[in-house]
């Protein structure tokens, strides 16, 4: 008679315990691996997003919303672009944008005074002033900060505007400076506050302006720049790791 009591063969404690361990860290290094791809994907999508966010400014520039007729385009007063602050209170997580208007007759003799001025004091020939009811703010995504080439958080006035005479769009930066649109946009507006806003700073069309994209989601910082006195989307453009790193973007 056959021995019925024959050994059933399978795995040992510690066999199951070696799989369940292997397992585990395959498990645990693929968790990293995505997460590290979320995180890469989201700072990309941050940055993306403010070139974008940009770009539609020029569009909006070049092509005015008909929601912004209630800022201009009257007997009286004109669109000419848009104002953008960074930096305001301190929060280099968003930027605001605000209609810029003026005369919708061009003051030929105001002009005439400022024209060695540059295109900033053309624009305060004008009577150029902000449309509060257009006041908006946009946040970066996924909690990311513009910051400067110099690694503090990025403060400034951006215009993008046509010129009062030419129509020509041109780009003027500000960097340092607050135009006060973030905090209070309607005391800003009123009178001669904004003109002397405007004559505080120290606006340049001749050098461009590079943000510096910083997140926790990304051990890498990139840059969104925008080319000299650009005048339409094309002058948006984001910088490569390398020409961030040559932009000092770190």
């Amino acid at each position: 008679m056959k021995d019925s009591k024959k050994r059933k063969k399978g795995f040992t404690i510690i066999e199951v315990m070696l799989v369940l361990a292997i397992t585990g860290l395959l498990l645990i290094g693929t968790i990293r691996g995505t997460y590290s791809a979320v995180r890469t994907q989201r700072y990309n999508d941050a940055v993306n997003n403010l070139a974008e966010s940009l770009r539609q400014v020029y569009n909006e520039v070049l092509n005015p919303r008909s929601e912004d007729d209630q800022a201009g385009n009257s007997l009286y007063k004109a669109i000419y672009g848009k104002v953008l602050q960074f930096g305001s209170g301190d929060d280099f997580g968003k930027f605001y944008t605000v209609t810029l208007t003026g005369n919708a007759v061009i003051d030929e003799a105001a002009l005439k005074e400022v024209e060695d001025g540059g295109f900033v004091s053309s624009l305060i020939s004008q009577n150029a002033t902000v449309a509060c009811n257009t006041l908006t703010d946009k946040s970066l995504l996924w909690q990311a900060q513009a910051y400067g080439t110099n690694k503090a958080g990025y403060k400034g006035i951006v215009i993008i505007a046509r010129h009062p005479r030419t129509g020509a769009v041109h780009t003027a930066i500000a960097t340092g400076s607050d135009s006060g649109i973030g905090d209070n946009c309607d005391s800003v507006a009123a009178g001669s506050n904004f003109k002397a806003k405007l004559q505080e700073a120290n606006f340049s069309t001749d050098e461009p302006i590079t943000f510096c994209v910083k997140s926790d989601e990304a051990s890498v910082v990139r840059g969104v720049k925008i080319a000299a006195d650009g005048a339409n989307s094309a002058a948006v453009s984001i910088l490569t790791e390398e020409e961030s790193r040559e932009a000092h973007c770190e």
